[in-house]
């Protein structure tokens, strides 16, 4: 098959200068590869960084939101269990009917 393309006749006919340059070529070929092979894969892992840290960051957002959220609560709570008028407030949505026995809660 290669005798019918002529490649046997011409690889024979290389001399050792032509076999220099054809590994030299060979050599400056996967250079160039592993190259970008290398620079392919720390992009990737530069992107999968920055959004396993854009992730962090939301949910450290969220989290604090929440702690905020609870914090908010309880010092209503603790304001409704000292009485006035967030306590009546409270009573008051809270009430079956007339509401009359949030008066307690006033001050």
């Amino acid at each position: 098959m290669f005798e019918a393309l002529g490649i046997g006749k011409f690889f024979a006919s290389l001399t050792p200068k032509g076999w220099i340059i054809i590994a030299f070529v060979t050599l400056v070929i996967a250079s160039i590869t592993a190259v970008v092979l290398i620079a392919d894969n720390r992009d990737k892992r530069m992107v999968e960084t920055a959004q396993e840290s854009g992730a962090i960051q939301a949910r450290s957002e969220g989290k604090s939101t929440t702690l905020q959220q609870n914090k908010d609560a309880n010092h209503a709570e603790d304001e409704i269990r000292r009485g006035g008028d967030a306590a009546v407030d409270g009573c008051m949505r809270d009430a079956r009917g007339s509401g009359a026995g949030c008066e307690r809660f006033r001050n």
